[in-house]
Order: structure tokens, then C-alpha cells, then sequence
């Protein structure tokens, strides 16, 4: 099996990342949000890195952030590959 760790092209450090994935679960915490549910890609995109060139018309993913813990990815089949390469998210369902 490919080891896929090596080929990822992101953005911003997993550090990075991770920073901006905490300051909006504390946000969610604060007000008592269990899980948000992004499907804009912008959003997608500042919190996981994963982004397409897909992204013209109707898109076919979203991520589910919990209150703890890491965000799971949903995205179309088609762009799981691109998905695995360009963003820190390891939890992928297509």
C-alpha cells in the first residue's frame, strides 16, 4: 500500500491546522454546538486543506467537525484521491 503521508502537498503546517480547528471548537464549545457541519468549500478548505478545482459548480463534499477531536471528511469518489493528497484529514468517507 502506498504510504500517502509522503506525497501530501498542503497548504499550511498540520500545526497550523490544528490551531485553527481548535479556536473553532472552543468557539463551539462556548456555545454549547456539538457538531457543525461545513459544506462550503471555503470553510472546508481553511479547516482541512482539501480543495478542487471542482469547486465551479455544486460540490459534492462537506466536513464534519466535532466538539473534540479530529474532523471527518466527506467528499465524491472522484475527488477522494485529491482529498487524501491535499488534505490533513485522515478520516475520509466517500
Amino acid at each position: 500500500m502506498m504510504d500517502v503521508d509522503n506525497l501530501k502537498k498542503l497548504s499550511f503546517s498540520r500545526d497550523e491546522y490544528a490551531r485553527r480547528l481548535g479556536a473553532v471548537q472552543a468557539l463551539m464549545a462556548d456555545r454549547d454546538i456539538d457538531v457543525l457541519l461545513c459544506h462550503n468549500l471555503a470553510n472546508i478548505c481553511y479547516l482541512s486543506g482539501f480543495h478542487t478545482l471542482g469547486s465551479y459548480g455544486y460540490g459534492h463534499y462537506a466536513l464534519v467537525v466535532p466538539c473534540e477531536g479530529d474532523p471527518i471528511l466527506l467528499a465524491s469518489d472522484f475527488e477522494s484521491h485529491n482529498a487524501r493528497i491535499v488534505s490533513w484529514v485522515s478520516d475520509l468517507v466517500t
